[in-house]
């Protein structure tokens, strides 16, 4: 007997809207029993199963139904529907894709084809589908909202806003685009428009606005008002009132929204209200376990507080979900089996890592044991030593106020004295003298801290003081020769006549030379134009603008980067757009000519403790400013820039000043021992030398940082440099010449310009032609690095030889080998470092992907991809998101690792090869 199909199949509808899905599955059975080829019944079964909670069964049923009968669109739909509740992205999106080709009208589709694509990481697909449905509904506020989502996630802020802007227009009362509006005007740093917003927003919000939309908004609020009282410091007290005001109204409207009780805890934290505080991170834990935030900043709090046990536990709490990026970075500096002494050829750096190793192992291992801490005070102390090396004082005193926390160490309390010394901050220096001196046991520590003060007083010219503490410290020593060695090792001073420092300043050289009656100076200008004369200043006269963080300022990284509008591809993966023109100028560059001239020029120390300072010296006493640098150096377009701070005028005493009786030319750079500063800023230099007429000939000595290097000879070799002309600034920091020949940097310091550019592929480009072929797609090794490295880098590259990639180390092949690799290359991958130096070899259209840390992204390198038109994406990568162990393991940003996600990688491959910009 021949069923009636339809019949059924809407009996068996009816009974699934009443909820009876069992009896639904039935009649659908009964339907198949007779005819096994109708994909209608198998649609209607799937969604009998599905609302049984029999997926898989739903699933087969779906997939029989698109089978028996394509045209079925619905089949299609809920295939889709299935594999996006599982986070299926790919199958999902295949199928509702399909769906969408045979029903294009159905709008609730498109939108959850254009969520699945977004979560998927296909950002430019979702956009497209959001805005195709504001083109079908332009009324549809909902369309535009979202559309404006994707849009912001894309890093294209003014196409966000304009479509919020739209949405509020079309419905007054929609909070949520309230929210994603001020949020997006606080990220430009406009607070006060933002708060305008946020305050409209919630006066007019719609009677049908839900308490989770309100709490948002609130918590937003607060947020804006931080922003502001961070820009405004009369404003910081009410702001902060303001903040904590809105985060608890937040949380009375939705007490679970975790962000609020987080910020109000962050405020409290700031106020130095730790109870407060640790109570908002306690409720924030309760509620998401594992926000890895609150465990950082309660054990921060619970530090403060010296409550330094349950800090480790907080700490410990955190690991467990990062336990593999830091046991990783423990394998790489894995410490000796020996105590922590230094070793020959051992650095303070060396010392601070094995502690923070063992101080890591220990607390993944037993928070509680009592070594932890002991790790953790040696961490402290050797970090201190590191900074205070560098120059950072307040940052070593830091660190040695908490290795002090932990532990009493006369020589500690003799090093913070030191770097408050340095600091100025005498009284301060004088208490921590004192308190040490309270807390000796042994003969020897007594005569060290009064050594200090005798040295202390003897600096403020109290001599009958400084008499009194000498006298004791023979006192001491004839009871106790065993004296406390200095922790800290002053800069070495000369034990001849003391060198004169500079005591004028000129900004731009040309001031110097339009202005001075020394004879025989000579200045060319090689390109741009010197502005007009400004006149000196002394270093005590000047007054910075303001603080820079120098080479890693992030308002100046930020604002340089922006000018390359990346867009956000999805899954971390961005691509560069190049500008119309390049958001910096050259400076100009010149030659000139300083009879009896003085360089200064910090040599190396070790591996991290590079050139960090230059000065160049007139006879007459100035400083040229433009062609002397330190760091922290200033990026170009920096509005804080003080050349009145630079080191010269801190260090206590230049080493002995050496003449020489001919004609040098300076070439030397900070960190001129690194590739691409040798590169970028030294080389050059040698071809400004040229275009300013100097015969390269009739030079007795090229000054550079030093030769250590095997790519530092061959590039030399090839430029006709003769090594027994090279004068080693390393080897001979200061300097006079009978003529001292200063050539100016090629540009900003951090900023590659196009003549340098072509300078390089001018010089180098042509040794590529004595390699063969060269693999056309390679992945750069950064194994070697002392930075920066791929913790998960055997993994990264089983991955990438699956897509045609070689592993190459830069470090073991000739300069010739890496300018042939980069010319012949159509696709090249690293991590952010000194190999994309040769990205000035590659030829146009090459693909380029910078894998980087998401706390140190820079644009080094995005101006030489726009210059030569190759194509430039980067990948924001995996970093240890608990920022006090964080900042133990790396002391800035500019030297943390990574961990490269292999399923964003392989996305991210995936989609570059769907969108042909890169081939299979």
């Amino acid at each position: 007997m021949k069923i009636d199909v339809s019949g059924f199949l809407q009996e068996a509808r009816s009974h699934l809207s009443r909820g009876e899905s069992a009896r639904a599955v039935e009649l659908c059975r009964q339907v198949l029993r007779q005819l096994p080829n109708s994909g209608a019944a198998y649609q209607v079964l799937g969604m009998a199963l599905e609302a049984d909670g029999d997926a898989d069964g739903a699933m087969f049923a779906y997939g029989q139904a698109v089978q028996l009968q394509p045209e079925l669109g619905g089949s299609w739909a809920y295939l889709g529907q299935l594999c996006d509740d599982r986070q299926w992205w790919d199958e999902a999106t295949r199928y509702y894709r399909q769906a969408l080709r045979l029903q294009p009208e159905w709008g609730a589709l498109r939108e959850n084809l254009a969520r699945v694509l977004e979560e998927g990481g296909d950002l430019a697909g979702a956009a497209e589908l959001y805005r195709q449905g504001v083109d079908r509904k332009p009324q549809d506020a909902v369309s535009r909202y979202n559309l404006g989502v994707v849009l912001a996630r894309q890093n294209r802020p003014d196409e966000a806003i304009e479509c919020y802007e739209g949405a509020i227009a079309l419905r007054a009362g929609y909070l949520r685009a309230y929210s994603n509006l001020g949020c997006l005007w606080g990220g430009r740093e406009e607070p006060e428009r933002a708060i305008e917003l946020y305050e409209r927003g919630i006066a007019g919000g719609s009677d049908s606005a839900t308490n989770e939309d309100r709490s948002a908004l609130y918590n937003n609020l607060g947020q804006a008002w931080m922003t502001l009282g961070k820009q405004q410091e009369r404003q910081r007290t009410r702001a902060r009132a303001k903040a904590i005001e809105c985060y608890e109204q937040a949380i009375a409207l939705q007490d679970d929204r975790v962000l609020a009780h987080y910020n109000l805890g962050k405020v409290w934290q700031q106020q130095r209200q730790y109870d407060r505080a640790i109570a908002c991170f306690d409720r924030v834990l309760a509620l998401d376990g594992e926000h890895l935030g609150a465990y950082s900043d309660a054990g921060m709090v619970l530090m403060a507080r010296g409550r330094l046990e349950e800090a480790m536990v907080y700490f410990h709490r955190a690991l467990r979900y990062e336990r593999e990026f830091v046991e990783a970075y423990c394998r790489l500096h894995r410490p000796l089996n020996r105590s922590l002494h230094p070793q020959e050829g051992e650095t303070a750096l060396d010392l601070a890592q094995e502690a923070c190793v063992r101080f890591l192992q220990g607390l993944l291992q037993q928070p509680d044991a009592p070594e932890v801490l002991e790790y953790l005070a040696d961490t402290y102390t050797h970090l201190g030593k590191v900074l205070w090396e560098y120059g950072g004082f307040d940052r070593a005193g830091d660190y040695f106020q908490r290795a002090l926390q932990i532990r009493d160490r006369i020589s500690v309390y003799l090093a913070l004295g030191r770097c408050l010394l340095r600091q100025k901050r005498v009284d301060a220096a004088l208490a921590v003298y004192h308190l040490a001196l309270g807390k000796c046991e042994e003969v020897g520590d007594r005569v060290a801290v009064w050594r200090a003060l005798g040295q202390l007083h003897e600096g403020r010219g109290d001599w009958q003081r400084a008499s009194d503490y000498y006298e004791r410290v023979l006192g001491g020593l004839e009871t106790d020769t065993r004296v406390l060695p200095e922790l800290l090792v002053s800069e070495e001073a000369s034990n001849n006549e003391p060198a004169t420092l500079p005591d004028r300043i000129y900004a731009t050289t040309w001031d110097w030379v339009a202005t001075t009656t020394v004879e025989g100076c000579d200045y060319q200008q090689v390109s741009g134009e010197h502005s007009a004369v400004q006149p000196p200043f002394s270093p005590a006269s000047s007054e910075s603008s303001g603080d820079c963080g120098g080479l890693t300022c992030g308002m100046c990284l930020r604002r340089l980067c922006e000018a390359f509008s990346p867009v956000h591809l999805g899954l971390g993966v961005y691509r560069c757009e190049p500008p119309e023109v390049l958001p910096v100028d050259v400076p100009p560059q010149f030659v000139v000519t300083i009879p009896e001239g003085r360089a200064w020029i910090v040599p190396q120390r070790n591996d991290w403790l590079v050139c960090k300072a230059i000065a160049i010296v007139t006879p007459d006493g100035g400083l040229l400013g433009d062609v002397s640098r330190d760091f922290p150096w200033y990026l170009p377009g920096c509005q804080n820039r003080d050349i009145a701070s630079h080191q010269i005028f801190e260090v206590e005493g230049l080493p002995p000043e050496e003449y020489i009786d001919g004609t040098v030319a300076v070439l030397s750079s900070l960190s001129g021992h690194i590739y691409y500063h040798w590169t970028i800023d030294l080389l050059p230099r040698i071809e400004i030398l040229r275009q300013g007429g100097i015969d390269l000939d009739a030079i007795d000595g090229f000054l550079v940082n030093n030769l250590r290097h095997r790519f530092q000879r061959e590039m030399l070799q090839q430029l006709g440099i003769p090594e027994a002309k090279i004068i080693e600034s390393d080897r001979h920091p200061h300097l006079r010449a009978k003529c001292l020949i200063v050539p100016s940097f090629p540009g900003h310091l951090d900023w590659i310009p196009p003549s340098t550019i072509e300078f390089l592929r001018r010089e180098f480009l042509p040794l590529a032609k004595q390699y063969g072929k060269s693999p056309e797609r390679i992945y750069i090794s950064r194994s070697n690095a002392k930075h920066r490295r791929v913790l998960n880098e055997e993994a990264v590259v089983e991955l990438l030889s699956s897509f045609g990639f070689v592993s190459v180390c830069l470090e073991e092949v000739s300069l010739g080998e890496q300018v042939s690799l980069f010319a012949g290359a159509k696709i090249i991958i690293s991590a952010h470092g000194s190999a994309w130096t040769n990205a000035v070899f590659c030829s146009p259209e090459t693909t380029i992907i910078e894998l980087f840390s998401p706390n140190y992204i820079r644009p080094d390198y995005w101006m030489v991809s726009s210059y030569l038109r190759l194509k430039h994406f980067y990948i924001i990568c995996d970093s240890l998101s608990c920022y006090p162990l964080r900042q133990l393991m790396y002391q800035n940003p500019l030297t943390e690792d990574i961990w490269v996600n292999l399923d964003s990688l392989k996305k991210a491959m995936d989609n570059l090869i769907q969108s042909r910009i890169i081939r299979r």
